[in-house]
């Protein structure tokens, strides 16, 4: 009796260990069998773990990369931490690539700036890195308002290719602008100071289902960007009017895990070529793992960008990885194919 008692005793011990080891666990992922703890500092543009609190650049910097006939492949895109495509004048869009964590040797081509573009600089506390502007950006720069590394007065922090015509070979790196930065005393971006998406756990990213879209297509007048879903890596990869986008650094596809449609209103200026616009708030499209979502967004000073579910009205949760905001007009409606309800675990699900 005492030894049936005994054993009884034991396996409610044993019971009583298991669970309560399941629920320190209860916000750990699983990947390939594997515990995966998620981590405790991490990228807040593009939620990568980070091995400190001070394992980042000093700084964000934005840099203005062209995206116009002669520029491709552009260099160190793959390496931005977050990528905005936008548009400039005549059709033409630019890129404007974020650097907090990833500390890239070449970054380019770099052209100039818009007003506009202050409007995300100031968002994420920012530092601009350019090559002029228009009167309207210069006005912005001369008051003294922004920070703002432009090549004009700050050659010898950027370098002209010769393997490229001007003006699309222009480069710097992340080295070059920060040296700048430190010497003209700008501030610094500590991690809890940064802008920070919403990021999935690893729990609640291994728990996605692919949700069946596999293409979504920007009709840009000028160069219409569009992605496909990788069914291998899990992501998709960009393409520039249907040729597949590189990196010059490594010959390797652009991709996303996220990508996000900004739909924006703008008018041409008096001169007949510069665009105006105002980043404030409007709609848009969320694209990640197959499945599109109908949003709000909104952007403000020291901020940054806010993405809300217009079904839910909460924010949305990222994927940890790159994300590549397409800002859009809105008559350049993005087009996807949504799969019908029993095609929703096609190829790609995991």
């Amino acid at each position: 009796m005492k030894k049936t008692i005994y054993l009884l005793s034991l396996g409610l011990l044993l019971s009583l260990s298991l669970f309560l080891t399941a629920c320190g666990k209860q916000d750990e992922g699983s990947q390939d069998g594997a515990t995966v703890s998620d981590p405790e500092f991490t990228c807040p543009l593009d939620g990568k773990e980070l091995s400190s609190a001070e394992d980042h650049g000093d700084s964000v910097f934005i840099v203005s990369i062209d995206n116009g006939a002669g520029a491709a492949p552009q260099s160190g895109l793959n390496a931005a931490d977050l990528l905005i495509e936008m548009p400039v004048e005549g059709g033409i869009n630019r890129f404007l690539a974020f650097y907090y964590h990833n500390e890239p040797d070449t970054i380019g081509p770099v052209r100039s700036a818009r007003h506009y573009f202050y409007d995300i600089v100031n968002g994420y506390n920012a530092t601009l890195a350019h090559c002029g502007g228009s009167s309207m950006a210069y006005d912005i720069i001369d008051s003294g308002s922004v920070q703002d590394i432009d090549e004009m007065s700050c050659s010898g922090n950027f370098w002209r290719s010769s393997e490229r015509k001007a003006p699309h070979n222009l480069y710097t790196s992340y080295e070059l602008l920060s040296k700048k930065a430190a010497d003209r005393g700008y501030d610094e971006v500590s991690l809890k100071d940064c802008p920070a998406f919403d990021f999935y756990s690893n729990a609640e990213r291994n728990d996605l289902v692919f949700g069946g879209v596999s293409e979504l297509t920007v009709p840009y007048r000028y160069q219409e960007a569009s992605y496909q879903w990788d069914t291998l890596n899990h992501n998709y990869v960009r393409y520039s009017d249907g040729e597949m986008h590189t990196d010059a650094f490594n010959n390797e596809a652009l991709t996303a895990d996220n990508v996000v449609v900004v739909y924006i209103d703008y008018v041409v200026m008096a001169d007949g070529q510069h665009l105006d616009m105002t980043f404030t708030s409007g709609s848009g499209l969320l694209l990640q793992y197959g499945t599109v979502t109908e949003i709000d967004w909104s952007i403000t000073k020291g901020n940054g960008f806010s993405f809300t579910d217009q079904a839910t009205g909460k924010e949305v949760q990222l994927i940890p990885g790159k994300t590549i905001i397409q800002v859009a007009k809105t008559t350049e409606t993005a087009t996807y194919t949504q799969p019908e309800a029993e095609d929703a675990t096609a190829e790609g699900a995991e």
